[in-house]
């Protein structure tokens, strides 16, 4: 069992990390999608709407932080990324771009300028190329890209795959019978 003392040293550290992640994820949605209100708030706006962003889906009643957080405190040993199929700081900037993009959905960039401005950040990393290995940055870049495409599919098959795992588990017994089932009653 941790102590208050330590509980709360553990929350101010998660807090201070995932501010930073946060504010790294939200920076660079705002500057492609959102950029007219970077330019009307500017960043001190958007460094304290992550923070209260962050405070947000950490601690929000019955978030998955606050639960992993209980099991840490009581003396398990969790892994976030196995309760929640995504590890600690990927999980929570996803959640942050989506109270972001309910918040100030409405207020997105259209796509012409969404274009331009990812090809302006895209112009400046070549242009950083001393020798231009601007093909190579590219390639990388493409490899990149399908990476996290596979790491979201297999993200989510994970999910697909523990939450059958658990009903096999539970009162309702095998899956694969109780879709049958369902299967059989849609074709009558």
């Amino acid at each position: 069992m941790k102590t208050n003392k330590e509980i709360k040293e553990k929350k101010k550290d998660d807090l201070e990390f995932i501010i930073s992640a946060v504010t790294n994820r939200l920076l660079d949605l705002v500057r492609v999608e959102y950029s007219s209100m970077l330019d009307d708030h500017g960043y001190l706006w958007l460094y304290d709407e992550c923070v209260t962003i962050t405070h947000q889906v950490l601690f929000e009643e019955s978030s998955a932080y606050l639960k992993w957080l209980d099991l840490w405190a009581k003396g398990e040993s969790p892994v976030f990324s196995e309760l929640n199929n995504e590890c600690f700081d990927w999980y929570h900037m996803d959640k942050a771009v989506d109270v972001w993009e309910s918040k100030y959905g409405g207020e997105k960039n259209d796509e012409e300028e969404i274009f331009k401005a990812k090809a302006e950040i895209i112009g400046y990393m070549i242009d950083e190329q001393k020798d231009f290995e601007g093909c190579g940055l590219m390639t990388a870049a493409l490899e990149f890209s399908n990476d996290l495409k596979e790491r979201r599919k297999n993200s989510k098959k994970q999910m697909i795959e523990n939450i059958v795992e658990k009903l096999n588990k539970s009162e309702v017994g095998d899956v694969e019978k109780v879709l049958q089932k369902l299967n059989n009653k849609k074709e009558d």
